[in-house]
Order: structure tokens, then sequence, then C-alpha cells
């Protein structure tokens, strides 16, 4: 993965660990990044492909937290994750609120 793209990405993660999975923008990362927020667009086309981003990298680090959300929104990335995961990430969802 290109550079900046990976710091967009992993940007995006610690946001959304901070403030919640469907709360992300382009602003927040670009601020939080310190770059144009162009260059969000640029690299992820779309908050759309950046999100499916998100959940993938969610799935292979086990961030149960951000997948909770993500299966909570239905997002279609986080319905294909395996169902052990799904379970854990609803689970520990669930034990937070």
């Amino acid at each position: 993965m290109h550079a900046m793209k990976s710091k967009i990405l992993g940007t995006a993660m610690q946001l959304a660990n901070l403030h919640g999975f469907g709360n992300v923008t382009r602003n927040m990362i670009a601020d939080k990044a310190e770059i144009a927020t162009g260059s969000v667009s640029y690299h992820f086309k779309s908050m759309r492909k950046l999100e499916a981003a998100m959940v993938e990298r969610a799935v292979e680090t086990r961030n149960l937290k951000v997948l909770g959300q993500a299966i909570g929104r239905k997002h279609p990335v986080a319905m294909k994750a395996p169902d052990e995961l799904r379970q854990a990430a609803v689970l520990a969802i669930a034990a937070v609120a």
C-alpha cells in the first residue's frame, strides 16, 4: 500500500476508535493527518471506499470496536467477516452499552 494511503487509513482507524466508525469524516482525517482534504479523496476516491478499507483493516486486526459498529450499520464488508469474529464484535459492543 502506498505510504500516504496507509497514513490516511491509519488515521481513519484512530479516529474511528475515538469517535465511532460512522462519525469519521474526510475533513477529520485530513486535519489529524495534517494533509489536504483532497488527498483523502485522491487515494480512496470516495468515503464508501475508505469505509470499506477501514472495515477490512478492522477484520485483519481484530478491531472489535470498529467492526461491531460497522456491523451495526450493516456495512457489506462487515457482514462478510467470519462468523466467530462478527459474534465477538457484537458481544464487545454490547458489553460497552
